[in-house]
């Protein structure tokens, strides 16, 4: 019996032989070949089609980010990224799954595809816009010149429903200036909050206080500096504007630029988390105001200026 090894194209003759008429035996005996080895190169393309024909390293499987994918797809999923740097990893799969060389195969997810480039090219990963790197927001040195505006998401309600809280804290003065919780549950998650809700718990604050602050920091959410891309800004900008007050922003992905609104959240969150002020919207509601104002009112503030008493201490403790 011979056992010689098939080359490639052997082993399409095998396919094309058989598919024209030809029986195995006939095809084993014209390549001088085993009835076997004809067997397994033609159940191979009849299954496979002319990719499967393609020789297979033996041996364990290679480790790869798209190991379990073939060759074909992986090469010319590469090749379009080359090509087209600028393409994300949702273009390139519709290419692949319209590339007529490429029917019947597996395909990568989006996110396995992404980093599949990565690994592989990433160079075409360099050219998206990077944020600007500027300096940290400035100390404040007085109280109401800054308020620090954050939301916290994802609180879970009794009855199904879904809030998230705007917080508004004086990072000097170590006041919680405002917290009010919105519903956001939609049919598929939940929303952001939008900049009419945030002017909203602004115009609170300013009713509670009686003033207005220098300046108002937020992130860089959409919602409240608009798009990145639009030379204009956004609603929420122009309406402190109209107010006089200046609009700043923390760092991109920079958290840690107002600690003390990010703190509030934490200390909220463990005031309010036992079951009877999470029942619904308005008992959530209800706990955030009774807690803020005994914050503001009784625990002693760890603010340099604050001497240990409250943010707005009453008269009997000053």
């Amino acid at each position: 019996m011979n056992h010689k090894k098939l080359t490639q194209a052997e082993r399409e003759q095998i396919y094309l032989l058989k598919r024209s008429g030809r029986t195995i035996p006939q095809i084993a005996q014209d390549l001088n070949t085993s009835l076997a080895c004809v067997r397994k190169w033609w159940r191979r393309g009849r299954d496979q089609g002319m990719l499967g024909l393609l020789e297979r390293k033996r041996g364990r499987p290679s480790r790869g980010v798209l190991s379990k994918f073939s060759q074909p797809v992986q090469q010319t999923a590469l090749k379009l990224k080359r090509e087209h740097k600028r393409w994300g990893a949702n273009r390139v799969l519709i290419e692949l799954r319209n590339d007529q060389a490429l029917t019947g195969q597996a395909y990568p997810s989006r996110s396995r595809l992404y980093a599949f480039f990565h690994q592989e090219c990433p160079d075409c990963l360099s050219l998206w816009t990077k944020h600007k790197e500027v300096p940290p927001p400035p100390a404040t040195t007085a109280v109401h010149e800054e308020w620090q505006v954050d939301h916290q998401e994802g609180h879970r309600l009794l009855d199904g429903s879904i809030a998230t809280v705007c917080n508004i804290r004086d990072p000097y003065g170590a006041a919680m200036i405002a917290s009010q919780a919105f519903s956001v549950k939609t049919e598929q998650r939940w929303r952001k909050l939008t900049w009419e809700e945030v002017r909203q718990v602004l115009r609170t604050g300013f009713a509670e206080w009686h003033t207005l602050p220098d300046s108002v920091l937020t992130d860089n959410e959409m919602g409240l500096g608009g798009n990145p891309n639009d030379p204009f800004p956004s609603w929420l900008s122009l309406y402190l504007a109209g107010l006089g007050i200046t609009h700043n922003f923390i760092r991109s992905h920079r958290p840690t630029d107002q600690p003390q609104v990010e703190r509030s959240h934490r200390t909220l969150d463990g005031l309010t988390e036992d079951a009877s002020s999470r029942q619904n919207l308005a008992s959530f509601q209800h706990s955030l105001d009774q807690e803020r104002h005994m914050y503001n009112s009784e625990f002693p503030a760890r603010a340099s200026d604050c001497g240990g008493l409250p943010p707005s201490p009453s008269e009997a403790q000053k």
